[in-house]
């Protein structure tokens, strides 16, 4: 093994020696050391990114009829970027204000700043006369019971006629009252 290393370094120091003889020697040109300019053009693949960005959401839902920025457009700040479809939103505000206008016909008012006392409303005054005559029909059936001019099913008819306008009155009462405050809020479009 050491002899095929000698073989092998004799081999390769004598082919060395061999092309330095066949090659000339060669010209070289010397030139003083000076300060240039150099310019270089560096040519990349990449992705430019915005240092800031913005996620921007919508105050209501709807169907975007118009786009007025595109992606990269310059915006400022309160500019409109989309433009909603109202259809449907005018639709919701037009059920509002004749539900509005149904509520203020059944109180008699023009407008919810001049609604009238909640026991003054039509449904209530209804209700109250109807209350009124239970009672009055009440104790006409009580005072004839009394008499035995009538039966005790007709004295129950008259009492159960009686609670029951009471409740209606009071229902309508409470109707009254949530309606007036419903009407007294202020509404959003």
């Amino acid at each position: 093994m050491c002899l095929a290393c000698a073989a092998a370094g004799c081999s390769k120091t004598e082919t060395a020696q061999a092309r330095g003889r066949d090659g000339a020697a060669k010209a070289v040109e010397v030139e003083a050391v000076r300060q240039d300019t150099v310019r270089r053009a560096v040519e990349v693949v990449g992705t430019l990114a915005a240092v800031d960005q913005v996620t921007v959401s919508s105050e209501t839902e709807g169907k975007v009829s118009r786009i007025l920025a595109d992606l990269g457009d310059r915006v400022t700040a309160g500019q409109p970027l989309i433009q909603l479809d109202n259809e449907k939103q005018q639709y919701v505000f037009d059920q509002q204000k004749a539900a509005l206008a149904r509520a203020l016909a059944q109180y008699g008012a023009a407008d919810p700043q001049h609604l009238p006392d909640i026991e003054k409303t039509p449904d209530v005054q209804k209700a109250s006369a109807d209350l009124q005559q239970a009672k009055q029909s009440y104790e006409r059936a009580n005072e004839l019971f009394k008499r035995t001019l009538v039966p005790r099913q007709t004295l129950d008819d008259a009492e159960t006629a009686l609670q029951s306008k009471k409740a209606s009155y009071d229902a309508s009462l409470q109707t009254a009252k949530t309606s007036a405050r419903a009407s007294r809020r202020p509404r959003r479009r």
